[in-house]
């Protein structure tokens, strides 16, 4: 049997992707400039620790594009580490608890899929860019 590479969204070493998420029910995931400042600064901690490279981004009220390179085929790992410090921070500064995006969908787009009586839209994305 032959081993296969099991890194989601097909992630390889040196492979470029587009992320985007979105807050849950389009509701602001930044809602200040400190905000936008403490994401950012998780993000330039994995810069500096060679799980990313950061190219472009726009963050705006409600979600965040970036365009990355993953050095290391690590970007799962980045992001969720990301996404986890930046929420526990978010919901700690409001005394609240919960999810602030609805979660990942397969690679290339959004997808819509049933919890219980609630539709929720899944979209985190990552696209690969091929050059």
């Amino acid at each position: 049997m032959a081993e296969t590479d099991e890194r989601p969204r097909g992630d390889r070493p040196g492979a470029w992707h587009h992320v985007m998420n979105r807050g849950l029910a389009r509701r602001p995931a930044f809602e200040n400039r400190a905000d936008i400042r403490f994401f950012l600064s998780l993000l330039a901690r994995k810069v500096r620790q060679g799980q990313l490279e950061l190219h472009a981004y726009a963050i705006l009220t409600t979600h965040f594009h970036l365009l990355v390179r993953s050095p290391r085929g690590e970007l799962s790992d980045a992001m969720m580490w990301i996404e986890a410090q930046y929420v526990r921070r978010f919901n700690r500064r409001r005394e609240r608890d919960g999810s602030l995006s609805a979660g990942a969908s397969p690679p290339g787009g959004s997808t819509r899929r049933r919890t219980g009586r609630r539709s929720c839209a899944t979209s985190t994305t990552t696209r690969s860019a091929r050059g």
